[in-house]
């Protein structure tokens, strides 16, 4: 998880680069050119991590789906364990070390979703640098225009299985994890 956690900074701080580099020397050729190498790292990165992603994130639903398993279809199980124990607690320390992957996944998912975001954002930055204005020329730059179409048009971001990550569809998938993880908090505790 932490070498993931570690492409997805140096992914981050590619993009950062590529802003600073064209807001210091504003040449849109070059830019183009570093923006299509960073496209291509993306696509690299995405698909070299998407196996990952899928086996963390199974792994995750598999944990749950074990423990539901467990606690709803043993009842008999679950009334040994209380009276030998009083409490279930057998439960907790399980659950926990699912939550806490799951939340470590989420807290991944999000800085992927941070660079997708970063990429959407980095065309408004370009367009918003002014160019010195001399006299024969206007605020109006076709070249940096032209990259801003490319970034534009080149809509990348970091996805898995052909899906852009995005903040919405990670909190979607940690609020289905609260309320799966409620469910089986809820259904332990009333039986």
């Amino acid at each position: 998880m932490f070498l993931k956690l570690h492409i997805l900074s140096c992914l981050d701080l590619m993009i950062d680069d590529f802003s600073l580099q064209y807001a210091e020397l504003g040449d849109a050729e070059q830019g183009i050119l570093q923006w299509s190498l960073i496209q291509a790292t993306l696509n690299q990165a995405s698909n070299r991590l998407e196996g990952s992603f899928l086996i963390s994130f199974t792994a995750i639903v598999a944990g749950f789906d074990t423990l539901s398993a467990d606690l709803i279809g043993s009842t008999e199980m679950l009334d040994h364990v209380e009276h030998c124990s009083g409490e279930a607690s057998w439960l907790l320390q399980p659950l926990l070390m699912i939550i806490s992957k799951g939340l470590l996944l989420t807290y991944i998912l999000l800085r992927a979703a941070g660079i997708s975001h970063k990429c959407e954002r980095t065309k408004h930055f370009i367009n918003s640098l002014l160019t010195p204005l001399s006299e024969d020329s206007s605020y109006l730059d076709t070249g940096r225009s032209y990259l801003v179409r490319y970034i534009d048009d080149s809509a990348a971001g970091f996805c898995i299985q052909g899906g852009r990550i995005t903040f919405f569809a990670v909190m979607k998938l940690f609020y289905g994890m609260c309320a799966l993880t409620f469910a089986i908090v809820t259904q332990a505790y009333s039986s």
